[in-house]
């Protein structure tokens, strides 16, 4: 995706909704602070896709990252 002359990058994952209820409130937040959009569409079994998108692949490995997070068990 171009946008603006600035190239964007998108990806998509698919994660269990328990962990993204744990996980948004930090995960929104550092989207925001690095411009990051992203989008959420529930699946079946307990699932949703997540989808985001910004300039910096590094930003948005950090992003998925924060979200994808499973407490140690």
């Amino acid at each position: 995706l171009i946008f603006g002359g600035i190239v964007m990058s998108e990806y998509s994952f698919v994660v269990k909704q328990e962990t993204i209820e744990r996980n948004i409130a930090e995960f929104a937040k550092r989207a925001a602070k690095y411009g990051v959009e992203y989008s959420v569409k529930p699946l079946a079994f307990d699932e949703a896709r997540v989808t985001i998108s910004g300039s910096c692949t590094s930003k948005l490995a950090l992003i998925a990252g924060v979200l994808t997070h499973k407490e140690d068990e």
